[in-house]
């Protein structure tokens, strides 16, 4: 690989690009999967439970990305 810094940015705009039309593509089959693993009678608040904590752990995520990075 070169070591010329405009090639190596373009490969990372073309792996970050190609991750988030992959994951972006995830979350409706996650959706669907999940709503189908739980019986009729508590699908709702199953699906609730599973949305909140989805929603708590991006903020919790957004928060700790620096620590990771």
């Amino acid at each position: 690989m070169e070591k010329d810094g405009k090639s190596q940015l373009l490969l990372l705009n073309i792996i970050n690009g190609t991750l988030k039309f992959l994951s972006s593509g995830s979350y409706p089959i996650i959706y669907i999967y999940a709503n189908e693993l739980f019986p009729t009678n508590v699908r709702n608040t199953g699906m609730g439970i599973c949305s909140m904590v989805a929603r708590i752990g991006a903020i919790i995520g957004t928060y700790s990305n620096d620590n990771l990075v």
